[in-house]
């Protein structure tokens, strides 16, 4: 069984699903279906998320001889705290794609998306900005969130420590980092 050479890491809300389309659609790119099994991120619990290694495996079981880049695409991975260490041993010598956004931007999306889920409840992002802490420690929480890290907002933002932690781990040429401004004025970035 092939094993994932490529990974998507993140961030969420950054342009990460339109890149892993445009990937999809090369003859030579075998992208997995779902999109984002966190595989690799066991803190996050969220429905879809695979906790099994031969149901994992058995995402790439219709990889081809033609593929040369097979890949999956899990946003948290750049946030997790030991997601790229798991990666690197379970793939060394993978390559990471990090699409990175305004992180002002990227939580005042992430809320939305969250809220459109049904999975927060507090439509004012200020207000959702300052649960963050009594959420953390499980107060306040909504009665259909599935993962309370997801209302973390802060947590998915500090990018530039992500990012750094990433280089601590991974050699550079193989990191390649896309801001969404640029993808989404040019997407052959």
């Amino acid at each position: 069984i092939k094993r994932p050479n490529f990974f998507i890491i993140g961030a969420p809300k950054s342009g990460t699903t339109a890149m892993s389309e445009y990937l999809r659609i090369h003859p030579q790119v075998f992208f997995s279906s779902p999109k984002e099994p966190q595989y690799f991120a066991p803190e996050f619990q969220n429905t879809g998320t695979v906790r099994d290694i031969n149901r994992y495996l058995e995402l790439f079981s219709s990889v081809g001889p033609q593929h040369k880049i097979i890949a999956e695409g899990s946003t948290k991975y750049l946030c997790s705290s030991d997601a790229i260490s798991r990666i690197e041993t379970f793939s060394p010598g993978a390559k990471y794609l990090v699409m990175l956004r305004n992180p002002i931007e990227l939580a005042v999306s992430l809320h939305e998306q969250v809220l459109y889920n049904g999975y927060e409840n507090e439509t004012n992002f200020e207000m959702a900005w300052k649960l963050q802490k009594e959420r953390a420690a499980g107060r306040f929480l909504p009665p259909h969130c599935d993962e309370p890290h997801d209302l973390q907002y802060g947590r998915f933002c500090i990018l530039g420590a992500q990012v750094k932690k990433l280089y601590s781990l991974v050699d550079r040429e193989r990191i390649k980092l896309i801001f969404f401004e640029d993808f989404t004025n040019d997407v052959r970035t």
